[in-house]
């Protein structure tokens, strides 16, 4: 929604601007989720003398230092890989400020989202955050597009609300999480964890935010007219299942964690998730076109076997999220780390075929997650390392 208000209302290049700064925020966003997700699986709630079970678990003050680092790391990436070389050099220090604030105030976000999904399970202050965070950007965002377009100012509106979120927050939160929880592993742990979850985060960023470079290679040669209209279709057809399974990790780490009945409803959560991106599936390659032309404004005309792809791939990318947030809940880092990994090399591999477009999208958009939830699912790849907590 931003990215089209912003486009609607600035120049090409003042939106190539707000694009480059966009994409590498995000990008070092998805890198720190997996902190968040971390966070909510080694954090338990503090009741009676269960503070001294475990005298080695990570503080909150350390991990928030480890934190800190692991956001330098990820800005470091961000600046010398993805980004054009010297990005973040003299002319554009201010940028490399600012993105490396937002990404500080994302990290706070990530550890209150995730003390508060696994100490409280607290899911409407959480909801209230994820709001306030919409909002806030939305307005200041909006401002600057409407009244005045200035680089600068456009990446403080973006980055800002990340930092205003926790402190409008903070009356709240406050009697959830403080001296009120604890961390089951030691720092290192902490570190090496997130680390995984992190690299894992990336591979799934790849799949999900990544997925029109993707597009871009399948497609190459062909129009650009025809390239938007396939990464458009791509891209808005895969969003509700996978934003909804993304959004909803969290929140299945902590309840499998805190109840391990709850494992068992997860085959019937991942069928029926199945079952709905089939029936999606065949509702797009029926009317898909008819349905995109009408949103986008414009004639759209793709092949229906991608429609069914589409539809299918959807629903098993989602069930990737579900079974990872079961690994995560039983400590089982290096299979989520595998079940992603696996995913993107499969994805990767596929783009050194030379078969149709559209029917190698097709298989682009079904195998991997296919592989990935093979890999996810196997047992023996790797042994539970802890129960899960009654």
């Amino acid at each position: 929604m931003l990215n089209i208000l912003v486009k609607r209302e600035v120049s090409d290049s003042s939106f190539v601007e707000f694009a480059i700064f966009w994409g590498a925020l995000y990008l070092g966003i998805g890198l720190l989720s997996g902190i968040q997700q971390e966070v909510t699986r080694s954090s338990s709630r503090n009741e009676g003398d269960q503070t001294s079970k475990n005298p080695r678990g990570a503080r909150p003050f350390h991990v928030a230092l480890a934190t800190i680092g692991l956001i330098a790391v990820v800005l470091a990436v961000i600046s010398l890989v993805v980004l054009p070389h010297h990005y973040f050099g003299p002319p554009n220090l201010e940028s490399g400020l600012i993105l490396f604030c937002g990404l500080s105030g994302y990290a706070i976000v990530a550890l209150i989202s995730g003390l508060l999904y696994g100490a409280n399970n607290a899911v409407k202050v959480v909801a209230l955050m994820i709001v306030s965070d919409v909002l806030l950007r939305l307005i200041f965002v909006g401002s600057v597009a409407t009244f005045g377009y200035d680089a600068i100012a456009m990446e403080v509106a973006i980055c800002l609300p990340f930092i205003l979120v926790p402190a409008f927050v903070f009356p709240i939160t406050r009697k959830y999480i403080s001296k009120n929880f604890a961390f089951d592993v030691s720092l290192g742990k902490f570190f090496i964890n997130s680390i995984q979850t992190m690299a894992a985060a990336g591979a799934m960023s790849l799949l999900i935010s990544g997925f029109p470079l993707v597009i871009r290679e399948l497609y190459f040669e062909v129009q650009k007219e025809q390239l938007a209209s396939i990464i458009f279709v791509v891209t808005l057809a895969r969003a509700p299942l996978i934003v909804i399974a993304m959004s909803l990790q969290s929140y299945l780490i902590a309840k499998i964690r805190k109840n391990s009945d709850f494992i068992s409803r997860l085959r019937l959560i991942s069928l029926g998730v199945f079952i709905a991106s089939l029936i999606l599936g065949a509702l797009l390659s029926v009317f898909g076109n008819q349905v995109f032309s009408y949103v986008a404004n414009q004639e759209i005309q793709i092949n229906g076997l991608i429609y069914l792809a589409v539809g299918i791939s959807s629903g098993m990318v989602a069930v990737l999220f579900v079974i990872g947030a079961k690994l995560l809940a039983e400590d089982a880092h290096f299979r989520y780390l595998c079940m992603w990994l696996v995913t993107v090399i499969v994805t990767l591999a596929f783009l050194f075929f030379e078969l149709e477009p559209g029917f190698l999208l097709s298989l682009v958009l079904i195998a991997p997650p296919l592989v990935g939830l093979l890999v996810g699912t196997m047992p023996g790849i790797t042994k539970r390392k802890n129960k899960v907590n009654q």
